[in-house]
């Protein structure tokens, strides 16, 4: 008899009193803990120390991993299904990968980065390889977390442990709150606040503001459209009745594929099953994020109607090349990885974003730090201050028409607004000496 697909219905953290239907009450959730909270500390922390103590073990694993599977492949493979959902016919969004956010791909390509480009393996990646990537890289993120957690335990002094907290609660938000506002929002934003000052880094760096926005925006659409040409794909070759008619259209779909089906039915032992021959066509897919995710210069230039020096300018700084965080401490790209303002990897004739979202979720970081490269940082900052200014105002007029709104006003004692209707003026408290 089929189970029943009624889902089971979920424990109340809150309910509607029957005496009065607006008012929420609140049930008090018991987790089996009681009176055990300091046993269940104290388990916490054991845990915490033991896997504290498998942190290096776990690098060196990835390390290892990274030295003999292109780092390239491992990267966009882990990227590709760390940043995307599949949608079903009811709209319902579901991720390829659980428990892979944002900051875990930063750190892996951060990681990456550290070696050289003469120690980067040269083997393919496989699905055994990429599971232990999966595995690996959220615990090597939760145990620097861990590390903290006890430091602030063996912390003696009450008031240093609440410090402590705190910080670690700003450093929780750092290390994993990305975007800062939807998409076509952040793009409006953007050219509002920094086309203004096109001009003045044109004549020191070459290019511009606008430039930088055209050339990320129009990384982005290429790569996130070859994506769902690739999700399309897959998806027409994996919904075929059986093996053989799915080899077939593994050839049909993806035309650049070298030789023939008969070659791969060869390879494929007799007998596999249909999921067997899905797992081995996947494994074969995945090689392909690495191209998918790059782009040259002469693609982009030709895309936005922009000469390829300039265009390579930016991609070029935008970018970090293998080896070139060599001396970044890995405990410290939880905080502050050089990925997140520059989310290309170069690899001599093209550039690889394996998030290229990642650059409109760290926009304002790498606006400055290329401000302060063509020493405008001082503009930059004055612009910064009357966008916020301007904007602030017609937000208000948008909802207050009628306000009177002075801008650029200063505080001085002893003076009170000048003419203002009475109604208005009866509201504004009397000043009073600093």
């Amino acid at each position: 008899m089929p189970k029943s697909r009624r889902r089971k219905p979920k424990k109340q953290l809150a309910s509607r009193s029957p005496g009065n239907p607006n008012r929420m009450v609140f049930k008090k959730m018991d987790f089996g803990i009681g009176d055990r909270h300091e046993e269940f500390k104290q388990a916490v922390l054991k845990s915490a120390r033991e896997d504290v103590e498998q942190y290096p073990a776990l690098l060196d694993q990835l390390f290892g991993v990274l030295k003999k599977c292109m780092p390239e492949s491992v990267v966009s493979t882990f990227g590709f299904y760390g940043s995307r959902a599949a949608i079903n016919d009811k709209g319902e969004t579901r991720t390829l990968t659980k428990g892979i956010e944002q900051h875990h791909i930063e750190l892996l390509q951060g990681i990456a980065l550290t070696l050289p480009a003469a120690e980067w393996g040269e083997a393919p990646s496989t699905a055994e390889v990429m599971q232990t990537v999966f595995d690996i890289v959220p615990q090597i993120s939760d145990t620097i977390f861990k590390r903290r957690l006890i430091a602030e335990a063996d912390e003696v002094d009450d008031g240093q442990r609440a410090l402590m907290a705190l910080q670690e609660k700003v450093r929780l938000h750092t290390q994993a709150v990305r975007n800062w506002g939807y998409f076509s929002e952040v793009k409006l934003i953007c050219r509002e606040l920094y086309a203004p000052l096109d001009a003045k880094l044109e004549a020191a760096a070459g290019y511009t503001f606008s430039d930088i926005l055209d050339v990320s925006e129009t990384v982005l659409a290429t790569i996130e459209q070859r994506g769902n040409d690739y999700m399309d794909a897959l998806r027409r070759v994996l919904s075929a009745r059986d093996g053989k008619s799915m080899v077939e259209g593994y050839f049909r779909e993806f035309p650049d594929l070298v030789g023939a089906p008969e070659k791969l039915f060869a390879v494929i032992l007799e007998g596999t099953p249909r999921e067997g021959v899905m797992a081995l066509l996947m494994s074969h897919a995945d090689l392909r994020h690495s191209a998918n995710m790059s782009v040259t210069t002469a693609e982009v230039a030709a895309l936005i109607g922009q000469e390829e020096e300039r265009v390579d300018r930016i991609l070029r700084m935008l970018s970090i090349e293998p080896g070139e965080l060599a001396d970044q401490k890995i405990e410290h790209m939880f905080l502050s990885n050089p990925a997140w303002a520059r989310p290309g990897i170069y690899l001599g004739d093209r550039y690889m974003f394996v998030m290229p979202q990642a650059i409109f979720s760290h926009i304002n970081e790498i606006m400055w730090n290329v401000a302060t490269s063509a020493k405008i940082e001082s503009d930059l900052s004055d612009r910064r201050a009357t966008y916020l200014e301007d904007k602030t105002e017609s937000v208000i007029k948008s909802v207050l028409p009628t306000a009177m709104i002075t801008k650029n006003a200063k505080w001085m004692v002893g003076v009170r607004i000048p003419t203002m209707p009475p109604v208005y003026s009866e509201m504004i408290p009397p000043t009073v000496p600093r």
